[in-house]
């Protein structure tokens, strides 16, 4: 439990110090290491809403970076349940 707490402030901080595609690989990396990190969707929408503008691509939503950090969870969540060599 200490080790998530850790990764959420170490994500928080990359999130006020860092460009976003830095929290965006450090998020991958704990949305790989722990299970059902939401965290990560939580801080995908603090950047939205801090530097976030409507994007084109996604139909002008503000929320862009969120929606795909969501998909990408379940999709890691779905994937683990499929591997036999993760164990958790």
């Amino acid at each position: 439990m200490i080790h998530r707490a850790i990764a959420i402030g170490i994500l928080t901080l990359s999130m006020l110090y860092l460009p976003f595609w830095v929290t965006g690989i450090l998020s991958l990396g704990a949305m790989v290491y722990f299970r059902w990190f939401f965290e990560a969707i939580i801080i995908f929408f603090c950047i939205d809403m801090i530097f976030g503008a409507p994007v084109a691509r996604f139909f002008h939503v503000h929320t862009a970076l969120t929606l795909i950090g969501l998909v990408v969870l379940l999709l890691i969540e779905y994937l683990k349940t499929r591997l036999r060599t993760y164990h958790a």
